[in-house]
């Protein structure tokens, strides 16, 4: 009785980068949330790759956007709207696309 916790997470949004032969990638998250592209946030084609997210060491700036049905949170990185894992491609649709590492421009 009486005890307490106390959580406290960075919610910056975190760039992670990796290589695949030449051409790098990038996944975004927000604390413990991993972040993905989702065909229902309007950026169609979704496998196109996207600018380089600002490099403030390993961060980048993260806008809350308005969610659209079936997604539960929702973010623009930029010009790159993202949301979260858990809502992306959950409509059970063929067309229901997502990506979580999104090919960068050099």
């Amino acid at each position: 009785p009486g005890d307490r916790m106390r959580l406290q997470l960075d919610l910056r949004g975190r760039v992670m980068r990796a290589v695949d032969g030449s051409h790098p990638y990038a996944a975004v998250a927000r604390g413990p949330v991993v972040l993905a592209r989702d065909v229902r946030l309007g950026q169609e084609p979704i496998d196109a790759p996207v600018a380089s997210f600002g490099d403030d060491g390993g961060f980048t700036q993260l806008d809350a956007a308005a969610p659209p049905p079936g997604i539960a949170m929702a973010f623009s990185a930029g010009k790159v709207r993202l949301c979260d894992y858990a809502s992306a491609g959950n409509t059970w649709s063929p067309g229901s696309q997502y990506r979580v590492w999104m090919p960068e421009r050099r």
